[in-house]
């Protein structure tokens, strides 16, 4: 499939400036035959990466089956310790749903941008808490080596990490 994802510019929410994270993925050529898939992420977080709004919309239309088109926009109320979720599909209701959120807790994809911005020491790990799925979950990245890569745009700088989640 095709994965694009940027930083977009700062929105002013709360209050306050923060950062604004933008995933999208659609169907790569082989799986055409298949299904056609898309989605969009969009995670608005403070400057230490606890988001505080995420939306989602997913397109999954199988070639056999029933389709899934979800639009999903998620309210992180990092001070009351819980995430407010609001969804709505085609021909159905909208729901309104509370899951728990650990204090601090960032998303899987300001997760990313969390660890890109990570200045490492290799043997010392980094760990933190992700929301997904209606779950806090324990991410941790063990920097084991810098390395240079040689690939067709070039040569560059890297990180090996080991990286481990817990749920």
């Amino acid at each position: 499939g095709y994965l694009k994802m940027r930083v977009g510019p700062p929105a002013m929410l709360q209050r306050n400036w923060q950062q604004v994270f933008v995933c999208e993925l659609e169907t790569g050529d082989w799986y055409r035959g298949l299904f056609e898939a898309s989605a969009y992420f969009r995670a608005i977080s403070r400057p230490d990466f606890a988001v505080v709004h995420f939306t989602l919309k997913q397109d999954f239309r199988p070639i056999i089956g029933k389709d899934d088109v979800a639009l999903k926009h998620l309210a992180f109320r990092q001070e009351d310790c819980d995430v407010l979720e609001d969804e709505k599909r085609p021909g159905q209701d909208e729901t309104h749903k509370t899951y728990p959120l650990a204090n601090g807790a960032v998303d899987a994809l300001s997760a990313f941008y969390k660890i890109r911005m990570t200045d490492f020491q290799v043997g010392k790990k980094i760990g933190f808490t992700v929301y997904t799925s209606e779950k806090n979950w324990e991410l941790e990245a063990m920097p084991l080596a810098f390395e240079e890569l040689e690939v067709e745009a070039g040569r560059f700088k890297v990180i090996n990490l080991k990286v481990q989640s817990y749920l």
